[in-house]
């Protein structure tokens, strides 16, 4: 009788680092609150131009000038909005390297941004 060829199970290969973690396990899960922080900072743009806009319309109005003063506070709301955004974008990417690096930020303890710049003088 002849005997049935049986294929090869398929081999999972699971990487793991020195310690012994799986690596699959460390890799990035969704992050529902990144979603949140996102909407924030677009909020705060947004918010900081039509500021800017109405501000300068104000000023206008009152010194009953030409659209000079909605148009410079219109680029400098749009201009204090990247910033602010960068900014907080700024301290979402700290916040994954001290999250990276294992360390942990309590309250009493340096600021992030000084934990930040430690870890930035160790990866160098």
């Amino acid at each position: 009788m002849p005997t049935k060829f049986e294929e090869p199970k398929a081999v999972k290969i699971i990487e793991v680092d020195a310690s012994g973690r799986r690596l699959d396990a460390l890799k990035p899960k969704k992050k529902p609150l990144l979603n949140f922080l996102l909407m924030g900072a677009g909020s705060m743009f947004t918010s900081m131009v039509i500021a800017g806009f109405l501000l300068g319309y104000f000023l206008d109005w009152l010194f009953e000038t030409q659209p000079i003063f909605l148009l410079v506070c219109g680029v400098l709301g749009f201009v204090g909005g990247v910033l602010k955004v960068h900014e907080l974008l700024g301290k979402m990417d700290l916040l994954e390297t001290v999250k990276e690096t294992g360390q942990t930020v309590k309250a009493g303890s340096p600021t992030l941004m000084e934990v930040g710049k430690k870890t930035l003088k160790n990866e160098k």
